[in-house]
Parts: C-alpha cells; sequence; structure tokens
C-alpha cells in the first residue's frame, strides 16, 4: 500500500489562523478554504505516491493492547477536558460560546482566546485526517468531506449547547462511538442496508433533531426570565 507523501491533511491546522485572527464565528463553514489547499500539496508530488511503513504504523500500530489512533484520541479528549474545566482560557472559550460581546464586557479575553481556538480545532482536523491517511495506507484531498456533520452531530447528540456554555467533552467521545458504531453495523455482511447516501442522510437527520431539541429549552429561556424579572419588580 502507498501513501502520498505530502498529505494535505496537513494544511487544516493553517486553515485555522485566518479565521481565528478575523474572529470568524465558531460555526462558519471553512470548507472552500480546504478546498483551495488541498490542491498546491497532491499536485507538488505529480500525483506519485510514495510508501512509509512509519506513516501507516502511526494509524495501525498497537501499544499495551490499544491501538495508537486509541491512546491519540483518548489523550486529545482528556487535554480537552482539562483545559476547558481547569484553565482560565477554557472557561473564557465556554463563556464566548453564548454571548462573546457579553464576554468582552466582563473584561474577559474572548477576542484573543479565539485565535488558539481556531488553530487547535484547524490542528486536531489535520491530525484526524492523518491518521486516517495512515490507516488507508493513502491520502486524498477529499477524504474528509462531510466529515464535519459527524462532528457537529457529535456534539450535538452529546448534549452540548450550540449556543456555548458547556463542553462535556466526555458526552462528546460517547457519542461519536455511539455514532460510528450504528454506521458500522449498517455495513457489517448481510446488513449492508446503510449505503454510502443514507449515512450522510442519517446524519443531517441526527443534527436536525438535536438543534430541534436544543431550541426547545432555548424558547422558553426568555420567558423565565420575564417572569423571574416581573416578580423581582412586584
Amino acid at each position: 500500500m502507498k501513501t502520498c507523501r505530502s498529505a494535505p491533511d496537513r494544511w487544516p491546522a493553517l486553515d485555522g489562523a485566518p479565521s481565528g485572527m478575523l474572529v470568524c464565528p465558531a460555526r462558519s463553514h471553512d470548507r472552500p478554504h480546504l478546498w483551495i489547499l488541498a490542491d498546491p500539496p497532491w499536485h507538488s508530488d505529480g500525483g506519485r505516491s510514495h510508501h512509509q511503513s512509519r506513516f501507516t504504523t502511526s494509524g495501525r500500530g498497537n501499544f499495551l493492547g490499544l491501538s495508537v489512533p486509541e491512546i491519540i484520541a483518548a489523550d486529545a479528549c482528556l487535554a480537552g477536558s482539562m483545559i476547558l474545566d481547569y484553565t482560565s482560557a477554557g472557561r473564557t472559550v465556554l463563556a464566548s460560546g453564548g454571548n462573546e460581546d457579553a464576554t468582552n464586557l466582563m473584561g474577559l479575553p474572548a477576542t484573543r482566546v479565539m485565535i488558539p481556538t481556531h488553530l487547535a480545532s484547524g490542528g486536531l482536523a489535520g491530525l484526524a485526517g492523518a491518521i486516517l491517511a495512515a490507516r488507508f495506507g493513502a491520502g486524498q484531498p477529499i477524504g474528509g468531506v462531510g466529515w464535519e456533520l459527524i462532528a457537529i452531530a457529535s456534539v450535538v447528540v452529546d448534549g452540548t449547547l450550540l449556543t456555548g456554555g458547556s463542553s462535556p467533552v466526555g458526552a462528546t467521545l460517547a457519542a461519536a462511538l455511539l455514532l460510528g458504531i450504528i454506521f458500522n453495523f449498517g455495513n457489517c455482511e448481510g446488513w449492508n442496508w446503510l449505503s454510502a447516501c443514507r449515512q450522510s442522510l442519517l446524519r443531517r437527520l441526527f443534527l436536525v433533531f438535536g438543534v430541534l431539541l436544543q431550541a426547545r429549552p432555548a424558547q422558553r429561556t426568555p420567558c423565565r426570565r420575564t417572569a423571574t424579572a416581573g416578580r423581582a419588580a412586584g
């Protein structure tokens, strides 16, 4: 099996920098940037593939009975949970998701924190792409197209509020594993009823269902605040 020497999966880490510097909303679409950045490294090798055994080992190797991707995922989740829960920068990120302007008025450096946040997001996306290429033994620019739906659906299904303020990293990992089990079960021999098109549709349905569940409490919140303010005024 061959791998592309200059896999385009490294570039998403750089794509996060302009998003953070321009303080774009976290839910903006960066896909056009990725399409532009995916072509130069692919054409720089003339479309040739190169075998690198060490690269494939990072996606298929084992250590102490665990696969290397599992160890990397566990370390990334642990680091993310520690940063969000026990550092001032992490609390600022959670506060900025709800209302960035209010966070700035509170004296928290919301704008300054957005740059490393987008860089970390792009870097983790690039790391995931590199691991995927290592497992498949080959890299291609469109290998991760549509995977952002999996990421968003995992976050929504686990109960994380899209408006910010909460981010259970462990629950997000559990939701991602649950979705992966569902889709892999549909691809098993004798149960191959879940085609790629149906998987894409199912991811979108998961996403819509999660957003609808979050919209209901969000609609009740203003009413509760109004009632509380009325009782306080009375």
